[in-house]
Parts: structure tokens; C-alpha cells; sequence
């Protein structure tokens, strides 16, 4: 299998720290304690883990047409003149519908009517589910071409995260709610095809016992776990500090059993969730110096790390054809995957 082309929409809206810190400093009136310290430590946390920018949809932006806007990309680059595409799987968190799929209107409006869709999540491991989904299935000849599309659109008024999460009222719900902070927003689209030729390679290590450290839950939802819907139901909840204490271990002993060999790895894309995490795990892999980083500029882009990675390396003439690439990611649920290719 190989990726024919990747598309990448971007929001208008540029998000600096500061810009966090003044909408917290603004909603937080009922702030019990000392307001001036808490933003002190929400700006230590973010300049520690590397965040300095995100991009969020503005006004007259909506998430379907970045979304829409990401496939026609990927379509306008493919060689030639053939754009069919077989299957569309949506791999995100967002969603633009609960029924039928959010995977449907987007094939609707890329004019592609008749074109199987179905969705597919896992969290931020969702692009790496739907890439060793569509691999399956290219490889058995099921399907010829399949777009995965990630639309990470969760800053959205109302949706699971803003404005509720940046009305503080105690320096103690950090504990679950700053990595809401590092979020941004981004759609990509990537179109996979067969290649005999050029063999991925995935390998997963899952630990279901600690889904309670990131969760949206439904708003008639009775969760089992007390680490959930600590802000009320329907919204964000995400233990940071947890989920490093069991991410950063696991994501690289994951990687260490991939069997991937890191002496022949030209370029490594991994999760968005933290540069400075994301950093010291490639140094202990002795990947340092080949990890493109995008965490920095676009914040946490949940699904879409690895291929808004991909789109931007490649547009800046970092990511070549011929290429030997390593993806890795950590995820809620908690999922640890990897994927070796030739790009």
C-alpha cells in the first residue's frame, strides 16, 4: 500500500498561549483563590510541553467545509487523471453527525454519492486505526483507494471543551482539564492505494483498564468510573499528568517491541500531544534528530497528528518519496501504535 497524496485544511483563527491565558483570566469570575497564580502555572505547563501556537476555525469557518476543503486538496494532488476513490472512513473524534456518520456528508459534497463511507474512532490513535483498516482491506483486494479523513473540530462553542473548561474555579481542576488547553484544529484527507511492493508494518499494544483517563462521555450517560465527566457529562475530561505517567513508559517500550530499526528510519512523525514528551522519547530511541515536530505550531490535533505532519514535512520539502517513515503514536483508551512504510 502507499499514500497517494495527503490533503490538509487549516482554520483561520492563530491561538497564541497568551491568548489562552486571557480567555481563562476572562471567564474564570468565580475563581476561588489566587486567579494570578493559577494562570502562572497554566503558562509554565504550556511553555514547559512546548505549546506556543494552535489554529482554530473562526467565525466563518465551519468544520464541514475544512473537512471537504482537505479532500479536494488530497484529490487535486493525485498523479493523473483518475480521482475515483472506492471508500471514504472518517477517523475522528469530532463528529459532524452521530447518524448515519460524519463520513457521509463529507462523500456528499465531494461529489462522490455512491461511495461506500463508514466511520471509525479511537481517539488520537483514530488516522493509525483507519490507515491498518484501509492496509486490510487494499491489501485483500476488497477496495483499490481509500481516503481517511480526520476532522478534529472540538473547540467548537458547546462541543465538549469551550468556553465550560476555561471557567476556573480552582486551581485543581488543571488536574483534568489543561490538556484542553494545548488543543488545536485541523482537517487532512489521505488517499491510500495498492503497492505490492512497499509493505507496512503495525504493531499495537492496548491497555482498556485505563480508558478513564481521557473521556467524552454521552449526556445520558451513567459512567462506571469516578475520573469521568468530572466537569458534567458531555464534557472533556483529561488526566495529563496520568496519562504521561502511563503514555510516555508504554509508548516507548511499544516501539521497542515494534521490532521497527531506527538506523533505517529517515523521518519520524509521532502524536501531537506534547513536544517536549514526544522529544525525550525520541532521544531515548536514539530518533532525535529525525522527529518532525508540529505540536509547537498546531497544538494537539488529536487524529490528525500524523498526517497534518506528513502534508506539512512534505510541503516543506521535508518528506520525500522514497522515504523510510515511522509513525508512532500514544493514545487515550489507552492504545499505543506504530507504522513503518516507504513514503
Amino acid at each position: 500500500m502507499k499514500i497517494e497524496s495527503i490533503g490538509l485544511a487549516l482554520p483561520a483563527r492563530k491561538v497564541t498561549n497568551d491568548d489562552i491565558l486571557s480567555e481563562i483570566a476572562e471567564r474564570s469570575t468565580g475563581f476561588k483563590g489566587d486567579l494570578t497564580q493559577a494562570l502562572r502555572t497554566v503558562d509554565i505547563m504550556l511553555r514547559h510541553s512546548g505549546s506556543s501556537t494552535r489554529y482554530w476555525k473562526d467565525d466563518t469557518q465551519n468544520s464541514l467545509d475544512l473537512a471537504v476543503a482537505a479532500g479536494r486538496d488530497a484529490l487535486a494532488r493525485l498523479d493523473g487523471d483518475d480521482h475515483s476513490v472506492d471508500l471514504i472512513l472518517y477517523a475522528s473524534v469530532y463528529s459532524e453527525l452521530k447518524e448515519p456518520s460524519s463520513s457521509g456528508p463529507i462523500a456528499h459534497e465531494l461529489g462522490m454519492d455512491a461511495v461506500e463511507t463508514w466511520d471509525v474512532k479511537m481517539a488520537c490513535d483514530g488516522w493509525m486505526k483507519a490507515v491498518k483498516t484501509a492496509y486490510a482491506l487494499i491489501e485483500t483486494g476488497l477496495y483499490r483507494r481509500i481516503m481517511v479523513v480526520t476532522s478534529e473540530f472540538s473547540m467548537a462553542h458547546n462541543y465538549a471543551i469551550y468556553p465550560k473548561l476555561f471557567e476556573l474555579d480552582s486551581i485543581d481542576q488543571l488536574e483534568w482539564r489543561f490538556p484542553a488547553y494545548t488543543i488545536g484544529e485541523a482537517a487532512s484527507a489521505t488517499i491510500l492505494g495498492p503497492d505490492p511492493a512497499n509493505g507496512w508494518a503495525f504493531f499495537n499494544r492496548t491497555r482498556n483498564d485505563l480508558y478513564d483517563l481521557c473521556t467524552v462521555p454521552n449526556p445520558w450517560s451513567n459512567p462506571r468510573s469516578a475520573r469521568v465527566a468530572k466537569d458534567g457529562l458531555s464534557h472533556f475530561t483529561s488526566y495529563g499528568i496520568d496519562l504521561r505517567k502511563h503514555g510516555f513508559p508504554g509508548a516507548v517500550e511499544t516501539f521497542r517491541e515494534s521490532g521497527i530499526d531506527t538506523s533505517k528510519v529517515d523521518v519520524l512523525f509521532t502524536h501531537s500531544s506534547s513536544k517536549a514528551d514526544w522529544s525525550a522519547g525520541a532521544k531515548l530511541l536514539g530518533m532525535h534528530n529525525k522527529m518532525y515536530d508540529i505540536y509547537s505550531k498546531f497544538g494537539n490535533v488529536v487524529s490528525g497528528a500524523i498526517p497534518v505532519a506528513m502534508a506539512s514535512a512534505e510541503r516543506e520539502g521535508t518528506l520525500k518519496r522514497g522515504m523510510n517513515v515511522a509513525a508512532w503514536v500514544a493514545s487515550a483508551g489507552m492504545s499505543f501504535s506504530t507504522a513503518e512504510f516507504v513514503y
